[in-house]
């Protein structure tokens, strides 16, 4: 059982270079700006955005919003390390106007990013019905078709697409996300393993290795082995010693982002989170 292996082991050094922090967490708490304000004064430069209401909506947002941003960024030193949306979109609905409004708003999520200087988006490509799921082959079929095209765009405006491992079995697993990525075959589309998706299916630090050759993000939060959450650090189950040895095993040296979205203000709590991410070996 993984719930408690690697409490205790010691780290020394760690590869990894940022730790970034979501912006979702703080959607009905503070403003964008409030919320990268908090984000900086945790001591965190990197900064996972959020393109999705209260703080913005993806229609309006502009080249001139997109600008102020991008200076409020850079003013407060921070960098985007990843643009992501919500998985209300669902690139497996066969209807075709709201399988085109996902497409629709994933192609806008990666200009957003292109635009904050992100240097991926994070897919979530949704789920199967529970009660008249589409037949796992043909969603998987479907599916191909359409990240290869995202990846494609996203290519031309230099932002990679990461294939997000999700809490539904389809794709619940680091070796099931990994052979979709394999079968897609697009040099310019990884993935994104967020360790609080997978508890339910398999020991992160396992998964994580599986995908080795693909990551190009991890997403850390807390949860329960038989309760989905992205909560505060320590709340749950997750063993983040492990989770940050894994990481470093497979010699990742790219972004971690610290999703704490759990209907609760992340800002009296983000500062002392972020300590205990890096007490755990995750570095700023």
């Amino acid at each position: 059982m993984w719930l408690s292996e690697g409490r205790n082991h010691k780290r020394e050094e760690s590869r990894i270079i940022t730790l970034g922090v979501s912006t979702a967490g703080f959607w009905h708490f503070a403003s964008l700006e409030g919320s990268l304000r908090g984000i900086a004064d945790a001591g965190v430069k990197g900064v996972e955005f959020f393109p999705y209401p209260p703080h913005l909506e993806s229609s309006t947002f502009d080249t001139y919003e997109r600008n102020r941003v991008r200076r409020l960024m850079a003013d407060l030193e921070l960098h985007c390390v990843s643009v992501n949306f919500t998985m209300e979109l669902n690139l497996m609905a066969l209807h075709a106007g709201l399988h085109e409004l996902a497409m629709s708003e994933f192609r806008k999520a990666i200009e957003i990013g292109s635009d904050l200087g992100a240097p991926c988006l994070v897919l979530p490509v949704g789920r199967l019905h529970s009660l008249m799921p589409t037949p796992e082959d043909l969603a998987l079929e479907f599916l191909c078709e359409e990240v290869g095209k995202l990846a494609e765009h996203g290519e031309k405006l230099g932002v990679k697409v990461g294939l997000e491992t999700l809490p539904f079995e389809m794709l619940g697993t680091g070796r099931k996300v990994a052979d979709l990525v394999e079968r897609i075959g697009h040099a310019n589309l990884g993935i994104c393993y967020d360790c609080t998706n997978t508890f339910a299916f398999e020991d992160p630090a396992q998964g994580v290795r599986d995908v080795a050759d693909h990551l190009i993000l991890a997403h850390v939060s807390d949860c329960w082995a038989d309760r989905w959450a992205h909560t505060t650090v320590g709340a749950g189950e997750i063993d983040f010693p492990a989770f940050a040895k894994a990481l470093d095993d497979i010699g990742y040296t790219g972004d971690v982002v610290y999703e704490l979205m759990d209907g609760q203000d992340p800002t009296p709590r983000l500062k002392g989170d972020v300590e205990r991410l890096v007490g755990h070996g995750y570095r700023l």
